[in-house]
């Protein structure tokens, strides 16, 4: 069993489904994590009901997975979705691939706000 895996439940089916998880591995010398950083809070706020998480792999009591090479690297449900950061397109593309859907309008095809 993973440790530090937040799992929230709603509803009526509070006992058969978990929250999915973006987890974002950042470290302090990595140039592109300062926006991978914004790209979470972008994240948790317009999807709420997928769980994202930062780990910063500097961190002494983290565990780096061998499968992370790179900074910053994105996994969603334990599978890795991006090494560096991804574009509003491929958030929004993953969000419908868990079923999660936007509380609010900007990632789409049509944003290119990201860096």
């Amino acid at each position: 069993m993973e440790m530090g895996l937040r799992c929230e439940f709603s509803g009526e089916d509070r006992f058969t489904r978990m929250k999915p998880v973006l987890k974002i591995f950042v470290t302090e010398q990595c140039p592109g994590c300062g926006e991978a950083q914004r790209i979470a809070a972008r994240v948790a706020q317009d999807y709420p009901h997928l769980g994202v998480e930062i780990i910063d792999l500097d961190a002494p009591e983290v565990s780096v997975p061998e499968v992370v090479f790179a900074t910053p690297t994105y996994m969603l449900n334990n599978r890795i979705v991006s090494l560096g950061n991804p574009s509003p397109a491929q958030v929004a593309q993953w969000a419908k691939e868990t079923e999660v859907k936007p509380i609010q309008a900007g990632w789409d095809e049509a944003d290119n706000g990201h860096q």
